[in-house]
C-alpha cells in the first residue's frame, strides 16, 4: 500500500482525487488538509508515501509546504493546481509531477504509474 495525504484548500478537488484514487486499490489515503500548516503537521505525524498538494491556498501555499515537508518527511510530492505558471517552482523543490486543473485522465494514470515506480 502507498500511503496517501490530499492537500487542496477545495473540498471539491480533495474529493475528486479521492474518487479517482479509489479505483486504484495500491493508494491508501492516511489523511487530508485543507492548508500547508495542517499538511506539515500530517506529514510530520503520518509520514506518507506521497502527498498530492495544492498551491494556492490561503496562509502558507503549497510550495512553502513543500519545502518544509522535504526536511523533515521523504514524501513524494504532485502538485496538483490550476495554474501552470508555477510548474518551476514545484520541481525546484523535487516535485515528481504537476497536474493541471481539470485533471486529464491519461496523465493522472501516467503520474500514479511515476508514483508506483518511485514508491
Amino acid at each position: 500500500m502507498i500511503s496517501t495525504l490530499i492537500v487542496d484548500d477545495e473540498p471539491l478537488a480533495r474529493e475528486n482525487l479521492l474518487l479517482r484514487l479509489a479505483s486504484d486499490e495500491t493508494f491508501d489515503i492516511c489523511g487530508q488538509a485543507d492548508n500547508g500548516h495542517d499538511a506539515l503537521l500530517l506529514a510530520s505525524a503520518l509520514a506518507p508515501d506521497v502527498i498530492f498538494l495544492d498551491i494556492q491556498m490561503p496562509g502558507m501555499d503549497g510550495l512553502e509546504a513543500a519545502e518544509e515537508i522535504r526536511k523533515s518527511c521523504n514524501a513524494v510530492i504532485i502538485f496538483v493546481t490550476a495554474y501552470n505558471e508555477h510548474a518551476l517552482e514545484a520541481f525546484r523543490v523535487n516535485a515528481l509531477d504537476y497536474l493541471v486543473k481539470p485533471i486529464d485522465d491519461d496523465q493522472f494514470h501516467e503520474t500514479l504509474g511515476r508514483i508506483k515506480k518511485r514508491v
